[in-house]
């Protein structure tokens, strides 16, 4: 039986969206691509740069995020205007295609394939045969086929195609299990197109015997065993020889069952292995010609794990001879070649007696051996020796497992990296069940905890531990096992001491990782001086960091390139050197271990130089914000956010003022994207320097006060003039005019959103005289900004105008693009004002782009709904809700209460324009609700865009339906606000809803 509903998203074959009437192609191919993105990654959140390297790659466009915003728009539109079953959100992380799986086609085969796996295994064959049919008539050509040669094709396509092949492969199985006559046709094409794949001519050779063609079937495996022998070298794997054998004896067929798909990672204590299907295929493939593979990786990774695998599996197959040596408790080179040799098993006596070396040429050297030299890095010269010496001959094959290279001749590294973690976002059991991390968690607890299942009421605490300990193998099996004594949440709230926790119980002698300290030990242990000072000081960062924060926290005179240059080799440090400055971290047991190694004068000057370093970031960037660098800067604070809350927090409870208000006051221009988490540490520095013993310093504190006025600007606007009056006087004590200046500024664009028209010119007066004697352009045009919108505020548009344009010189002198955007902001409202929506609508979608460009969340958010503003005026309804769906996304992430209001406000306007007008009268109300919950009152601007809408209501409504209407809208919270706002922008017009 099916799945129900039809396909909605076509991926394989040409990108489209499909109706049960019609099918729908987006026009353009970077457009489809974004939508292809979107359903492969359905119900997860997809961030917009991942959007970008999907379309574009590494070399991307400084358009492109704007350019990605339209096609998500376009894509949103599509959705809607052709009915189908996906919605697209805007969330915090980036945007999200909610639907059901089964409705995009690709997701629909994994599920039918699936299902199909799990029936062949129970020998329903029949069941199994009908799933596999409905998927493989899923596949209407190549998947992504009109989207080939871009990033997202080369991420994507060869998994599926290799997906395609596996589904075909176990519908042959079935077949073959049911005795469906007539295959023999099909299998010797698939034959003819893929030589040597063993799958499809161990299924023909069963086909022929079946319909008994038995010499044909020997003459296949007689032509693919030469043709193997003379392309790759080697005899065809056990399982072919097995058929071949069974079909001479005419015997017994090979077993039925659909095929599981392939493992990967460590094997659980079930003896299940999980993932690692990529890497195991590419060790695989290394090592179909003689000579040397490592496997490298931080501890934990699992390597040894994958090594035994792998050597299992070349084992089973015949090919192969493996050859385990563990070297853990070896500690030179006699002691290495003694572990080999004895590795070697019982010899003749006359070799008995020769050395080691000789001993082991005679056993190896010729033949089919696999040898695993487990476990290498503290003897990698004695390993490389060995290599050297015998095993490079042309005829052996090594595959060798160690936390860094060996750097031997013509050895290849394949490094593994931890498994896959769920996202923050996954909090079903059905969305989590397949990734790898989780997967092997929940083997392990099984094996310990029969009982134990994973549910929806699981499935955030195993993600999140999933999380904690960073996928990494080792630690999610001990971690499985603990659960035999605490709760998944218990476990969860324990991590925070991951070398504790993670140990075995009992302790397993013949395992030397044990636990997570012994294996993190282990690859620490080889170490010089310099590399172990180094590592244990960079534990101080609870992140990534960059070469410059390495260097503040390295003694003096060390070569920091070059140390942590062996650290990364030693697969203790992960770097990450694609982006445009290359960045180091640790993993989380890693770095605990490192800052336990440390002694605590050590600690005590690690933290301060790391304090130290992330102080002057902090005031740098601050420096750098209205340049040209501002993202970059951004960037970079946004990377050490962990750092900075932990700086902030120590400095906070022990009274450092000296850090604590510089800190806080540096980091203003990038709270203003968070300002709620902001303004709560400026509450919590502002209190201490308050209560302190003795009195803060008044520049540092003036700082804070000035910084703090801004951010709570967007929150709470009482509190905020509070915190600008304060400033004042403190520059006042501090005699200080650009103090005092920049305190007047703050006041006049508080004031002004309170309502007191009156103060808010006075201060921006003032402040625009200080500014100017101070030969400041940039607080010039910053403070005849603030003059700007008290004349908007007033309905002098002239004068806004001219004050406006001004500003934009003044910003232009100081080489601030962002402020001449804030300037051409208010040019677009004052157009749109008087009347000149095309006009105004130039302007706004020139300064959308920049504000998208520079990353600023709030300007985005009012740009957003000025342009909304503008489109709605020549009826681009959807274009005017989609620039309102990025106005409320901001506004409601930023925590802006007012800023809402306006929004409200705007959306009120656009209903009305659209005849929609209880809606609009219900917006209204909304708007009045939320504007007074944040300490805000309307201006005489703002009342005569309100009224206008007003009487339209009443018009239509009369007076008492609008007013009822606004007393619904005030009953609103903002979020329910929001929503329906949302919703009534996306009906047709002329439409209202209750």
């Amino acid at each position: 039986m099916g799945l129900p509903n039809s396909v909605a998203l076509r991926l394989l074959g040409a990108v489209s969206l499909r109706t049960p009437e019609s099918e729908h192609r987006l026009g353009g191919r970077k457009i489809r691509i974004v939508l292809a993105a979107l359903g492969l990654r359905l119900n997860q959140t997809v961030p917009v740069s991942q959007l970008i390297a999907d379309v574009w790659g590494e070399e991307h466009p400084a358009t492109a995020r704007n350019t990605a915003q339209v096609y998500l728009s376009g894509i949103r539109r599509a959705l809607e205007t052709t009915g189908h079953p996906f919605r697209l959100d805007r969330l915090p992380g980036g945007y999200r295609l909610s639907g059901r799986p089964e409705q995009v086609d690709w997701l629909r085969f994994e599920l039918l394939v699936g299902r199909a796996r799990a029936t062949g295994r129970n020998g329903d064959h029949e069941a199994a045969l009908s799933a596999l049919t409905e998927a493989l008539a899923l596949w209407e050509g190549a998947p992504l086929a009109d989207i080939s040669e871009t990033p997202l094709h080369a991420a994507f396509a060869a998994g599926m195609d290799g997906a395609h092949v596996g589904a075909l492969s176990d519908r042959f199985v079935a077949d073959l299990a049911l005795g469906t006559p007539g295959l023999v046709a099909e299998l010797t094409e698939l034959v003819r197109a893929r030589p040597l794949d063993e799958q499809f001519t161990r299924h023909l050779m069963h086909a022929l015997q079946n319909d008994g063609r038995r010499a044909e079937a020997l003459t296949v495996y007689a032509d693919f065993r030469e043709r193997l022998l003379r392309e790759q070298g080697v005899e065809p794997s056990v399982r072919l020889t097995r058929r071949y054998q069974a079909i001479i004896a005419d015997g017994a067929p090979e077993p039925t069952a659909v095929r599981s798909p392939g493992p990967a990672v460590g094997r659980s204590a079930g003896g299940d292995f999980v993932g690692r299907d990529a890497e195991l295929a590419r060790v695989l493939e290394l090592l179909a010609e003689p000579g040397l593979v490592t496997l490298t990786g931080p501890p934990g990774v699992g390597k040894s794990r994958l090594a035994a695998e792998i050597a299992a599996r070349a084992g089973e197959m015949g090919r192969l001879q493996p050859l385990m040596v563990r070297l853990d408790a070896v500690s030179d080179a006699a002691d290495v070649l003694a572990a080999v040799a004895d590795a070697c098993g019982p010899q003749p006596t006359a070799v008995g007696r020769r050395s080691a070396l000789e001993r082991i040429r005679y056993s190896l050297v010729g033949t089919t051996a696999l040898v695993v030299l487990d476990n290498c890095e503290h003897v990698a010269a004695a390993c490389v020796e060995l290599w050297d010496e015998i095993l490079s001959d042309g005829t052996v094959r090594v595959l060798a497992t160690s936390t860094r290279p060996l750097h031997a001749h013509g050895e290849a590294t394949v490094r593994l990296a931890p498994l896959a973690v769920p996202p923050p976002e996954a909090v079903k059991a059905a969305q989590i069940a397949g990734i790898e991390s989780v997967e092997l968690f929940c083997a392990r607890a099984r094996a310990l905890r029969p009982a134990f299942v994973l549910t929806d009421d699981l499935a955030p605490v195993v993600s999140e531990i999933c999380r904690l300990v960073e996928g990494i193998p080792l630690s999610l099996e001990l971690a499985g096992s603990r659960t035999q004594v605490l709760s998944p949440a218990e476990l969860a709230e324990r991590l925070g001491d991951q070398l504790q926790l993670l140990r075995a119980v009992p302790r397993r002698p013949d395992d030397r990782h044990d636990s997570l300290v012994s294996a993190v030990a282990a690859a620490v242990s080889p170490l010089d001086v310099a590399e172990r000072t180094l590592f244990a000081r960079l534990a101080v960062f609870c992140d990534s960091f960059t070469l410059r924060a390495a260097e503040a926290v390295a003694p003096p005179g060390t070569p920091v390139i070059d140390v942590l240059h062996s650290l990364v080799d030693a697969s203790l440090i992960v770097a990450d050197v694609s982006g445009r400055e290359s960045r180091y971290r640790m993993l989380e047991p890693v770095r605990q271990f490192g800052r336990s190694i440390l002694g605590p004068a050590e600690v005590a000057d690690a933290d301060e130089r790391r304090t130290a370093y992330l102080l002057d970031l902090a005031m740098r960037a601050a420096e750098a914000h209205s340049g040209p660098d501002r993202v970059v800067w951004r960037r970079r604070l946004d990377d050490m956010r962990q750092d900075f809350r932990r700086t902030l927090d120590d400095a906070v409870r022990t009274g450092r003022l000296d850090v604590a208000l510089p800190l806080s006051a540096a980091l203003w221009w990038w709270w203003s994207n968070d300002p709620q988490v902001g303004l709560e540490w400026y509450r919590r520095v502002l209190t201490v320097a308050g209560s302190a013993a003795e009195p803060a310093p008044s520049d540092l504190l003036l700082a804070a006060q000035l910084s703090a006025a801004v951010i709570a600007s967007y929150v709470v606007l009482p509190e905020a003039l509070n915190y600008a009056r304060e400033a004042e006087a403190t520059a006042d004590r501090l005699a200080d005019d650009g103090g005092r200046m920049r305190a007047l500024q703050h006041q006049a664009d508080i004031a002004l959103e309170l309502g007191d028209l009156d103060t808010a010119r006075d201060a921006a007066d003032e402040a625009w005289r200080l500014a100017t004697d101070l030969g400041d352009p940039w607080a010039t045009g910053r403070c005849g900004l603030s003059v700007a919108y008290n004349h908007l505020a007033a309905g002098a548009t002239e004068a806004a105008a001219r004050w406006a344009t001004e500003a934009e010189q003044c910003f232009a002198r100081a080489g601030d693009d962002g402020g001449r955007a804030d300037a051409r902001l208010l040019l677009g409202e004052v157009l749109l004002v008087g009347g000149s929506a095309i006009e105004a609508e130039a302007v706004l979608d020139d300064v959308l782009g920049v504000f998208r460009g520079h990353e600023n969340e709030e300007q985005v958010a009012r740009a957003a709904a000025l342009l909304a503003d503008a489109v709605s005026r020549r009826s681009a309804r959807s274009d005017a809700a989609d620039l309102m769906e990025d106005a409320f996304d901001h506004h409601a992430e930023i925590g802006h209460p007012w800023a809402i209001a306006h929004d409200l406000d705007v959306a009120a306007a656009i209903c009305a324009g659209q005849n929609a007008m209880r809606n609009a009268a219900v917006l209204l109300g909304a708007a009045d609700a939320v504007r007074s919950s944040a300490g805000a009152v309307t201006t005489p601007h703002d009342d005569a865009r309100r009224s206008g809408v007003l009487a339209a209501c009443e018009r239509v409504l009369g007076h008492r339906g609008a007013r009822e209407a606004m007393r619904t809208g005030a009953g609103k919270d903002v979020s329910s606000a929001i929503g329906y706002a949302r919703s009534v922008l996306r009906r047709p017009a002329e439409t209202s809803v209750a």
